[in-house]
């Protein structure tokens, strides 16, 4: 079974008919704000007392124009505090919400997604790696802390053809972007 949550009911559609093309299984979604403390709190109490929450994901990531052209002593101010906040705050606050419930269970595995954007300085990501760095760390603290059966871990992967990345399938990665 899998509960997606986003902020945009149409996207949410889109992606859970996808998901019943290639697997069998029940697929439902609930309406987030990840940006809403309210409403990510919200969100985790109905999964949680609705459904048999054993994983709980966290994926969120944007990436601003001005984070691709320029270094980081270019980024204006606000673009800065959205990515790190789409990246960040929205992960940590889910993060919280989803392991106060899974410790009153006493189970389950929170998977926080990063980025190796957060382990390796790239030009041109600069506020979304620091971000996923903060992802990182919180995961990282998280899983020092944990003091029930409650499993926090992150997974880095590197570029991946996505809308945010600009990248199709058949596209060279390889040759699209470099790390200093």
């Amino acid at each position: 079974n899998v509960i997606i949550t986003g902020r945009s009911e149409e996207k949410l559609l889109s992606a859970s008919k996808e998901l019943r093309k290639s697997k069998d299984c029940f697929i439902d979604i609930l309406l987030i704000d990840q940006l809403d403390v309210n409403s990510v709190i919200k969100g985790c109490e109905t999964a949680f007392n609705k459904y048999d929450v054993d994983f709980w994901i966290n994926c969120a990531g944007i990436i601003t124009e001005m984070d691709r052209k320029r270094r980081f002593i270019g980024t204006q101010l606000d673009q800065y505090l959205k990515v790190m906040n789409t990246n960040f705050k929205s992960i940590s606050i889910a993060c919280k919400e989803a392991y106060l419930f899974m410790k009153k269970r006493n189970g389950g595995h929170i998977i926080n997604i990063a980025s190796m954007a957060g382990i390796i300085p790239s030009f041109g990501y600069t506020a979304y790696g620091i971000s996923k760095c903060a992802v990182i760390n919180l995961t990282r603290s998280y899983f020092k802390d944990c003091e029930s059966n409650v499993n926090v871990t992150a997974i880095a992967p590197g570029i991946v053809v996505t809308r945010m990345g600009n990248l199709k399938f058949g596209d060279n990665i390889a040759n699209t972007y470099t790390v200093s």
